[in-house]
């Protein structure tokens, strides 16, 4: 069913709107560029972008859109580009690293800021993650201060930034640290000397990610004070469901890296609490929620009393952590990749002892005898370099698969029912409707596609490499039994004997 567009309210406020974002090369970075530019019928994208080590930034401005999910714009607009002016700058530089030509241009013509820029490296040294995430947002809260016709200024934050919290309502909290103290020391010292006081410094936080996102937002409360502004909380973001194509990811972070691993056979064991709740969004969803959290902005004008929008799972509409699991290893099932090195198979344990167990004979133990035996073929072992690696990435991932959280989703709910009907279709954000089964059957398959690189013709194949790959499971299993079963006797029955005597 075709929808009316002319009676949308929020194409009316971007209708001819410049728009000025940053993290525009990352993953919502990305999809907001995109439905800016194919519905939503901007003047302007500002983009801000950084050059690389043998990129300038035009060459990564074009890379920005040589992806698949920029198909869809390019069929209906094959002339997008010209929408789009480049703003070289760096959000780890002082005054985001912008010149005074490209800030004269800013400050001159943008209407709505999305500050979505950030290093989302949980191991990042806490210099860095400030000047990005803390320094970055304050600047940018600045910037805008100056800007002379906002309607609307959006900075994206985390919902996790208060992740010592059991209940996070949509209000802000008091910071671990102020802003202004944090950048001052993180200015002061080296990364040697920080290194050494960071767990200190984070306290209860369990990565510097969370704790400069947390002090990122005393920056908003204080810096963007009297702008129509607002603070946009999504939890952690996953795979597209419907739109522009339905599946898309480009990254591993958190539970994608755990559905890529378990689908190449390599992540056989999970720390989880099997009741939590699974935490995702659909990137779709969140990139609709932040277009639509700007309108709102807009709507409330200049404020000080800055609006927080959490987006996360509601109750109404659960999933836990065991069922995102059933329901992607379900559609896994029948479309396994060719590259697995083993057949699906996954055992959850909240227990970090059993954990650790489990993860020794499951992982570690496999992983020193293949080693082993391309030792003996005079090749380079590997295998427990590559657990290694896969540990440490479970390890990060545990805190926030194993805790309870409930979060306040109020103001979102507001603004949503606020909505007229047209505007529901077109940027649909409701968390209550959301079919969990309609997202694994785009969530697997993307992971499939885009992570993997696999192509749908090789399905059936990979369904029969599978069944070998299960048979072989089996046997390696009874193989262990029996092993376990013969060294059990051989221990207890000396004994047994003995006592017998």
């Amino acid at each position: 069913m075709s929808i009316d567009t002319s009676k949308s309210e929020i194409l009316s406020f971007y209708k001819d709107k410049n728009v000025f974002i940053t993290g525009a090369s990352g993953f919502v970075g990305r999809l907001l560029i995109e439905k800016l530019l194919r519905v939503c019928e901007v003047k302007k994208l500002y983009i801000l972008v950084r050059a690389k080590k043998g990129t300038n930034p035009r060459e990564r401005l074009q890379s920005i859109f040589q992806v698949p999910v920029m198909d869809k714009l390019r069929s209906i607009r094959p002339d997008f580009m010209d929408s789009l002016e480049l703003i070289e700058g760096d959000c780890s530089l002082p005054n985001l690293g912008i010149n005074d030509h490209d800030r004269a241009i800013l400050i001159e013509n943008v209407n709505v800021v999305f500050h979505g820029a950030a290093t989302v490296n949980f191991e990042e040294p806490l210099k860095r993650a400030t000047a990005i995430n803390v320094t970055g947002t304050r600047d940018m809260a600045n910037l805008c201060q100056e800007i002379k016709n906002l309607d609307a200024f959006v900075h994206i934050s985390t919902i996790f930034c208060n992740c010592p919290r059991r209940e996070i309502k949509e209000i802000f909290y008091d910071a671990p640290v102020s802003c202004d103290t944090l950048i001052k020391v993180t200015e002061a010292l080296n990364d040697d000397q920080l290194s050494m006081i960071t767990p200190k410094i984070e306290g209860e936080w369990p990565n510097t990610y969370a704790f400069t996102k947390a002090v990122a937002e005393d920056a908003i409360k204080k810096y963007a004070i009297g702008l129509p502004a607002s603070v946009f909380r999504p939890a952690i973001i996953v795979a597209t469901v419907r739109d522009p194509i339905p599946g898309w990811i480009d990254n591993l972070y958190g539970p994608t890296g755990v559905v890529a691993g378990c689908g190449a056979g390599l992540i056989r064991v999970l720390r989880v609490e099997l009741s939590a709740c699974s935490r995702m969004v659909p990137a779709d969803l969140c990139v609709n929620g932040i277009l639509a959290s700007a309108y709102k902005t807009s709507l409330n004008g200049p404020t000080n009393d800055i609006p927080i929008f959490n987006f996360a799972i509601v109750k109404e509409n659960p999933q836990t952590a065991h069922d995102f699991m059933k329901r992607t290893l379900d559609v896994g099932y029948t479309m396994p990749p060719m590259q697995a090195v083993w057949c699906f198979t996954l055992t959850e344990i909240a227990s970090p002892f059993w954990f650790k167990i489990m993860a020794f004979f499951i992982h570690t133990l496999p992983a020193l005898i293949i080693d082993a035996v391309l030792l003996i073929l005079l090749k380079k072992p590997k295998t427990l370099k590559i657990y290694q690696k896969i540990h440490k990435f479970l390890d990060v991932i545990a805190y926030f698969l194993t805790q309870h959280w409930d979060f306040d989703t109020s103001n979102l709910q507001s603004l949503l029912n606020e909505l007229n009907s047209t505007d529901r279709q077109m940027f649909d954000f409701d968390m209550k409707k959301l079919d969990w089964d309609e997202f694994a059957r785009a969530n697997v398959p993307g992971i499939r596609k885009f992570i993997l690189k696999e192509d749908e013709s090789n399905i059936p194949a990979g369904k029969r490499k599978m069944f070998y790959l299960h048979i072989l499971h089996r046997v390696v299993q009874l193989i262990a039994f029996c092993l376990f079963a013969w060294l059990t006797v051989s221990v207890l029955s000396p004994a047994l004997f003995s006592s017998v005597q």
